[in-house]
């Protein structure tokens, strides 16, 4: 599962969301891929999502492709708090790469 945050839903700052070390512990899990309004979220407007991944050791100092498939509609990227893409339009598929140096 997957945390999510709806940014309407948040008061205060919001500049550190995209911080690998950023407590998401009171966000919402959501299951993805699914439209978030079949969620209960009724906003038409930006939502965060964060996900924990792991990273074999055998990856290591390699380039990393990440593939987010398509997005409705636009969004910005972050891996370790470092972005990595964005992409601007509707139902375009995301495929950024994490360079081996991170």
């Amino acid at each position: 599962m997957d945390a999510a945050k709806a940014a309407a839903d948040v008061k205060g700052d919001v500049k550190d969301w995209h911080k690998a070390d950023y407590d998401a512990k009171d966000w919402k899990l959501m299951k993805l891929p699914q439209y978030w309004e079949s969620t209960g979220l009724n906003i038409d407007g930006a939502v965060w999502f964060r996900k924990e991944v792991q990273v074999p050791a055998g990856w290591a100092g390699k380039d990393l492709a990440l593939s987010l498939g398509p997005i409705d509609d636009d969004d910005v990227t972050y891996f370790n708090g470092e972005q990595v893409g964005d992409t601007k339009g509707y139902n375009l598929p995301r495929k950024y790469t994490i360079p081996a140096n991170w």
